[in-house]
């Protein structure tokens, strides 16, 4: 799933996810246990919001931080009926411009 597919709220869910989990994880030790539980932890806290991931735990090797896929929306019988509201999107774009965002909701509380 590219990026410019997910809304802008969406983003900032997974923005908060991504620091959630830097902070719960960061200072664990990268032991197979540890990984494990990073990447189910991430998989659940990802399908909450209503979206699939893969966590790629390769770049622990190297000394880099795992990498989360997001691979598309969780289909459920709301998202199924759904597509992509485009006039939703061009609103969260245009409104976030006239805020000085670089997408809608980037100045919130707990993106600073």
């Amino acid at each position: 799933m590219d990026i410019s597919e997910l809304y802008d709220y969406e983003l900032m869910k997974v923005g908060k996810i991504a620091k959630e989990l830097a902070a719960d994880f960061s200072k664990k030790t990268n032991n197979q246990m540890n990984l494990a539980e990073m990447a189910k932890k991430a998989e659940d806290r990802f399908q909450a919001i209503g979206l699939k991931v893969h966590v790629d735990l390769a770049p622990v090797l190297f000394f880099q931080p795992p990498c989360i896929e997001i691979m598309g929306r969780i289909d459920t019988t709301e998202n199924a009926k759904q597509e992509f509201d485009h006039d939703k999107k061009r609103w969260e774009v245009l409104s976030g411009n006239d805020r000085g965002e670089k997408y809608r909701g980037e100045k919130e509380k707990y993106n600073s």
